[in-house]
């Protein structure tokens, strides 16, 4: 208690500090504001702008995310208040929480992630970032026009499309406990018809923990490639847009290292006794975007195809998975007047995964599990401007899960089993907006998010022939966008109450849980973020998410444990950033100087849900100081977890007092240089 009392009083120091520093700074003549009617999204799958949408949605561009240091998708939760994005083991296992609602089954995640329309697989959901134009995050259940999934949130990763003329950008980093290096290249193959663009990157950690068995100082390394390419097909006075575009993705990593408590302190593991583990990832991408536009409508196709081999080799052995998915989404958005508009399609989904798990001699032999998943979809949202300044959004997908399980054991206790389920599901969706003036937009939104039963990925026994029931959410929210101060201060601030039933959750020991469906669950709350440009200079970013997520008349099925009242695994109930940029006035450099600082703050994480593990409430602060000469050269000089905060991710139970955890990154010293030409 005492910690997290420090920690707190830390955390409010350092807001007090900058709320003195900003009162103190001069105020400064009005310069080029960002007004929100300005910024586009594709929230709702049709682009508006973000002063005109009824929900929570944040919007971060590509050049932010690089003044924050944002390299990965994992690093989103740098500049996203309320997302926890926590890797639990390897990158390939990691686990996601918007407002409260998180799910711990690696392979059925609760946020769904897009690249450019395309659903990634659950396990790329720590992958890099190239060349990124913008990414929205869509907080609250988003069912009725995401479907599966879309359970807590939504994040929208979109990338840049090539200008008129060639560009290229060149990237390197150099620091304490990453490397980075990037380049990207884009512009017209065919003028006026055909455009291209590439992107590669590779992205090293160095590694922080040490093997006392070998001397290794970097035990936990990891190299990370990614590759792109895409062909725009944009032909003059055409109404026909199409993008083909193909990506690689390979990883290499040795990440996975579970330190006991008598370690945490010294970053330091023995695989002697515990183990030795080794992670490859191979995935690729390819994707076929159409648009062609009928004056009052556009009718859009995204195919994707996306298969990904995975090799988990643990003491010598490779726990072996596969999985390729499939999607097609057909819509078409249609403005029928300046008050009408509606968007429908159709949706289907692919997943085929197969496991392969090495047998121990004497005991059982190897195992083969595939698990199937064809979705079906059908949506429709309608909004419409009933009266001046109010309007009215209402939508509804219907759903389709065909779930299938195959397994197979060799002997010894050889067994097999095989299985089918349909899961359906219905997702309404209804808000109600209402423009007092400009300047501001008040909103109420009911909807429901929909995360689909199905067969475990990872079978221990012959019970899992039996399926898990799906789990769904019903969200209610009450919500004030606005804009003050002549533009200078954004406001979205809203409150919420998400109810949740038949909670999926893993149940068994270690190394043998299962998922089962435990009760129900709810989480409310407030959200807030702001973002205030003080003077021309200097722009604060701030974002609280305080709330409450519990279990609700719920028990483990195999102990009959009572989880009634604990607090939901990785779900905080504060979470707060606070951002502060700096750019200097000056006419001694070429160049523009700015400094940037922020903190981030997390309340107790809980790993279990007998909430017995757990990380205590914790901060970490980073620095940075840019250099962006006139020429296209930049300089970033960073140090991110300034204070070397030693922070849990994850934490297990292997027995009696053998609690063993995984850590995030500790302090990393480092330079960015890019150029653009």
């Amino acid at each position: 208690m005492q910690t997290q009392l420090l920690t707190l009083k830390s955390f409010q120091l350092g807001t007090l500090f900058a709320t003195a520093f900003l009162a103190a700074v001069p105020a400064q003549a009005e310069g080029e504001v960002t007004r929100l009617d300005s910024i586009m999204v594709s929230a709702n799958k049709q682009a508006q702008p973000l002063d005109s949408v009824n929900g929570t949605v944040q919007v971060k561009t590509g050049e932010e995310l690089e003044e924050a240091g944002v390299e990965t998708v994992q690093d989103l939760e740098k500049v996203f208040s309320g997302l926890l994005i926590r890797t639990r083991g390897n990158r390939a296992y990691a686990g996601s929480t918007i407002r409260g609602i998180s799910s711990p089954d690696y392979y059925n995640p609760s946020i769904q992630l897009y690249v450019d329309g395309v659903p990634q697989d659950s396990a790329f959901f720590t992958q890099p970032l190239v060349n990124v134009e913008r990414v929205e995050l869509l907080k609250g259940p988003q069912g009725t026009l995401y479907g599966r999934n879309a359970h807590g949130g939504v994040i929208n990763i979109i990338t840049k499309e090539p200008g008129k003329g060639f560009d290229a950008r060149v990237e390197g980093t150099y620091a304490s406990l990453t490397r980075e290096a990037a380049l990207t290249m884009a512009g017209p193959l065919v003028e006026d018809w055909l455009y291209g663009d590439v992107s590669l990157k590779r992205f090293d950690d160095v590694g922080q923990i040490t093997d006392v068995a070998t001397g290794d100082k970097h035990a936990d390394n990891a190299t990370d490639f990614i590759g792109s390419g895409r062909l725009h097909f944009r032909p003059k006075d055409s109404d026909f847009r199409a993008s083909l575009s193909f990506s690689h993705e390979d990883l290499d990593s040795h990440e996975e290292l579970y330190l006991r408590e008598d370690n945490l302190k010294d970053l330091e593991y023995n695989s002697a006794t515990d183990g030795e583990y080794h992670l490859k990832r191979k995935v690729n991408t390819y994707a076929l975007n159409m648009d062609y536009d009928m004056e009052q409508s556009v009718l859009s196709s995204i195919t994707s195809y996306q298969d990904r081999q995975m090799d988990r080799i643990m003491q010598g052995l490779n726990y072996a998975e596969d999985q390729t998915q499939f999607s097609q989404e057909l819509r078409l958005v249609t403005d029928y007047t300046d008050d009408l508009n509606s968007v429908v399609g159709a949706y289907f989904q692919s997943i085929d995964f197969v496991r392969r798990q090495p047998g121990y001699p004497g005991y059982y032999g190897d195992s083969k599990n595939k698990v199937q998943n064809r979705s079906y979809a059908l949506f429709g949202e309608a909004n419409y401007a009933f009266a001046p300044k109010w309007d009215v959004t209402a939508g509804v997908r219907w759903s389709q899960e065909d779930a299938k399980i195959d397994f197979n054991q060799q002997a010894p206790n050889a067994y097999g089993f095989d299985n089918d389920k349909t899961f359906t599901d219905v997702s309404p969706k209804l808000s109600i907006g209402w423009e007092p003036h400009r300047n501001d937009r008040l909103y109420a939104v009911i909807s429901k998010g929909f995360k689909p039963g199905g067969f475990n990925h990872a079978v221990t026994n012959a019970d899992d022939r039996e399926p898990y029931d799906s789990e769904t959410s019903i969200n209610t929210e009450l919500g004030w966008r606005s804009q003050m101060l002549g533009s200078r201060l954004a406001l979205n601030a809203s409150v919420y109450y998400i109810s949740v039933s038949d909670t999926q959750i893993y149940v068994g020991p270690i190394g043998y849980q299962v998922i089962r469906n435990a009760g129900d669950a709810r989480s409310y709350g407030l959200d807030l973020d702001i973002n205030w440009q003080m003077t021309d200079a200097f722009t604060l970013t701030a974002g609280l998410n305080q709330g409450k997520s519990e279990f609700v008349n719920a028990q483990d099925p195999m102990t009959n444990d009572d989880y009634d009242g604990h607090n939901l695994p990785y779900a905080p109930e504060t979470s707060a950033l606070l951002q502060g940029r700096y750019q200097f006035d000056q006419a001694w450099v070429p160049a523009k100087l700015a400094l940037m600082a922020g903190v981030h703050y997390y309340s107790d994480i809980y790993f279990n849900e007998s909430n017995t593990l757990k990380q205590p409430g914790y901060q970490t602060w980073d620095v940075s100081f840019e250099m962006a000469f006139h020429n296209g050269l930049a300089l970033r000089a960073f140090v991110d977890n300034l204070t070397d905060e030693i922070y849990r991710t994850s934490s297990f139970q292997f027995g009696v007092n053998d609690v063993r955890s995984t850590v995030g990154l500790g302090r990393n010293v480092g330079l960015t240089a890019s150029m653009e030409f």
